[in-house]
């Protein structure tokens, strides 16, 4: 994302805050289908996990949800690159970690074991594919457990013109240079889908099955 397109961008929600405030209308969500996409972004990973990175989180709901749906012990943070967004995340999600921080400039902090991204890919870019690209690429590096993201669908019915519909099989083409295990899933909307990449792909030579799965493998036969 380019200067002009990352002005763009924040003028976009800034402008939809002035009329909006604190609404879904805000972040271009109208369906009330916020709390789905958060499921479906937090779904896979194991027990073990302790933190989720957010980017691109807007107010920061997912915070709220993480609690909602019985992982409050996860650590949250949420980072974007619109003011507004992380002011008004900040007064309706008091002592929730919401940071105005740019991923293109800065990097992504250290120490989380899933990063997830909503919605973050969904407008044309002049590249949307390197974008993306570098975006995993970022993901790949700072994530222990993996990350996820979600994506519109190229079996939308109708298209707009500024929004973004990648392949799927060219997103997973992507995911595979960081993993062999991973969830493409579009089964829960028509038409947009996640993608969720596994750090940890290992697998014994033997079954070759992913080590999650073992237990389900009949060694007698």
């Amino acid at each position: 994302m380019d200067p002009q397109e990352k002005d763009a961008n924040r003028q976009r929600y800034e402008v939809r805050h002035a009329e909006f405030g604190y609404d879904e209308r805000t972040l271009g969500w109208t369906k009330g289908r916020h709390k789905l996409r958060y499921e479906i972004l937090l779904s896979s990973w194991p027990e073990a996990t302790q933190s989720v990175l957010d980017v691109g989180c807007g107010f920061g709901d997912m915070a709220a949800y993480c609690h909602e749906s019985g992982r409050g012990h996860w650590r949250y943070t949420g980072i974007d690159i619109v003011p507004a967004l992380i002011a008004e995340g900040h007064a309706h999600h008091p002592g929730v970690d919401l940071r105005l921080h740019d991923m293109d400039d800065a990097g992504l902090p250290d120490g989380y074991d899933v990063i997830v991204a909503s919605g973050v890919f969904s407008h044309r870019l002049k590249d949307n594919m390197a974008f993306i690209e570098r975006a995993f690429e970022r993901f790949a590096e700072a994530a222990g457990i993996g990350f996820a993201a979600n994506f519109m669908s190229p079996a939308a019915d109708v298209r707009y013109d500024n929004l973004f519909y990648p392949d799927p099989g060219a997103i997973f083409d992507i995911a595979r240079r960081y993993s062999k295990r991973i969830t493409l899933r579009h089964d829960y909307m028509p038409f947009e889908y996640t993608v969720q990449v596994h750090v940890d792909d290992a697998f014994s030579s033997d079954s070759v099955v992913f080590e999650p799965y073992e237990g389900l493998i009949d060694r007698a036969r």
